[in-house]
């Protein structure tokens, strides 16, 4: 809405005798629909050009460094969706909800990746020039990508992150066991997998050698956003409190702000996240 100045005249005729005078003031509003931002990403690029992406509602946008507007990228997003995962490798942005096919985003162009053996997922990482993702379905299965190439006399579906193999998945640490996994973290090498109730090391660099062990530290995560890696530490939420982990002990933060955690009703709704080399947790009250 745009209301046009009129222009306004000034009169002093002291405090005893004021006059009243007719003017307007010119303003814009801006105005759009109410709606949740359902994830945040940050992109960084090889060629420095770093691009920050958000989801509103059921379209994804990037932000304009310079004229600082929001700038579509891609629309008809699953309405259902309520937390994206991101991550980065061979120069695209690939992203996941628990309902639409993996996506990806090369900056120019989307796409998605339909291998008939990939399932929807709920989660993914980058871990040693693979993507790995958690199956939206099988709540405690991990699946992985083969191995990264784009050799020449291969099709498209063959190349870099399209190929995925029916036989290229660990449950973690069996199925249906009542604890789904929460967050996959690429830290210090490994791969750890974070459960409600535990947490899991999945090492090695290809299906003859990977092995899976639970963790010395062993508490779980509440929900894929209450984990923060930082340069030497996992920051993470669990069911009892605010945890610290090192890659092999976890010691809890959280002890001299216990009434505060105990009072959170929604523990899952916690974010945690890093800036300016200080941790923060994020409360929705």
């Amino acid at each position: 809405v745009s209301v046009t100045a009129v222009a306004a005249s000034e009169v002093n005729t002291g405090v005893a005798n004021p006059i009243a005078q007719t003017f307007s003031i010119n303003f814009k509003l801006y105005t759009t629909a109410e709606n949740t931002i359902r994830g945040v990403y940050r992109w960084e690029r090889d060629n420095g050009y770093n691009i920050t992406v958000r989801v509103i509602g059921t379209t994804m946008y990037y932000v304009n460094t310079v004229t600082h507007e929001l700038v579509t990228v891609k629309t008809g997003l699953h309405a259902s969706a309520s937390y994206y995962s991101f991550a980065n490798a061979d120069n695209k942005l690939f992203w996941v909800n628990s309902y639409d096919a993996l996506s990806y985003w090369d900056a120019n162009t989307t796409g998605s990746i339909t291998d008939p053996d990939l399932e929807i997922m709920s989660q993914i990482t980058y871990h040693k020039d693979r993507l790995f993702g958690v199956s939206a379905a099988n709540k405690n299965k991990v699946m992985w990508s083969e191995a990264p190439g784009n050799p020449s006399d291969l099709a498209v579906n063959q190349q870099w992150y399209n190929a995925w193999e029916s036989t290229s998945f660990q449950y973690v640490p069996r199925p249906y066991i009542g604890s789904p996994i929460t967050s996959i973290q690429s830290f210090q090498d490994s791969l750890f997998i974070f459960t409600q109730d535990g947490k899991y090391v999945f090492s090695g660099y290809d299906a003859g050698s990977y092995t899976l062990r639970e963790s010395t530290g062993f508490a779980g995560a509440v929900s894929a956003k209450s984990v923060c890696i930082t340069k030497n530490f996992m920051y993470f939420v669990g069911k009892d409190g605010f945890w610290q982990f090192d890659g092999t002990n976890d010691k809890k933060i959280s002890e001299p702000i216990e009434p505060l955690f105990r009072g959170l009703t929604d523990r899952s709704a916690v974010t945690v996240s890093e800036w300016r080399n200080q941790v923060r947790f994020y409360i929705q009250e």
